[in-house]
């Protein structure tokens, strides 16, 4: 599918700026990646550098999985839910409002100049929230995520998601990290700390 294929180059592209030490506003790196996936593609024919940043718009229509809201809202009333995103500031903002999803604190590529998995992204999160690194936990469904945000001393949980991580043998993934939700998104994981969080 066209939209995965993009997906995939825009994690790659990211992985290739951090290991360069590079940082790419989000909108460059919407737009280079698609000119470059468009070259593979029989889909390029007439398309303009206009056409394509329109298209880049369209990650701001995404839309929550079912969990998301109602997980979220719980969580809340016991924790500080905060977003550690790849995404602009402006983008966030967007998608929060067209979706309904609103968050304690919002950290972005964009204010503070850096991209995940960077190690500066998770240190300037975990300066910012002004909380010890074992005080947090990173919940996400990018392995690579977790992995970068345990190296830094953060609590870790994987939440398993069907369009995410797909050339990942999810199997092996069990037991890496703190928790791994499997199946409710973070509607479970709202029920498992419930319990486990005195």
């Amino acid at each position: 599918m066209f939209a995965h294929k993009w997906r995939q180059g825009i994690f790659a592209y990211h992985h290739a700026a951090v290991e360069r030490g590079k940082y790419f506003s989000p909108e460059t790196v919407y737009l280079r990646t698609l000119e470059e996936l468009v070259k593979t593609q029989d889909v390029n024919e007439g398309w303009e550098e206009a056409e394509m940043k329109l298209i880049c718009e369209a990650w701001k229509g995404q839309t929550p999985w079912k969990d998301t809201l109602n997980g979220m809202e719980t969580l809340k009333a016991r924790f500080i839910v905060a977003a550690l995103s790849n995404g602009s500031a402006k983008d966030l903002i967007a998608i929060n409002r067209a979706s309904g999803v609103t968050w304690d604190y919002i950290v972005t590529s964009d204010l503070i100049n850096a991209m995940k998995p960077s190690p500066e992204a998770y240190k300037t999160v975990i300066k910012l929230l002004g909380l010890k690194p074992d005080e947090i936990a990173m919940v996400a469904a990018h392995e690579y995520d977790l992995e970068a945000a345990k190296n830094h001393g953060m609590k870790t949980i994987y939440i398993d998601r069907d369009t995410e991580d797909t050339l990942i043998n999810k199997s092996a993934l069990r037991g890496r990290f703190d928790l791994y939700i499997e199946s409710g998104g973070l509607e479970q994981l709202a029920t498992q700390l419930q319990v486990q969080v005195v």
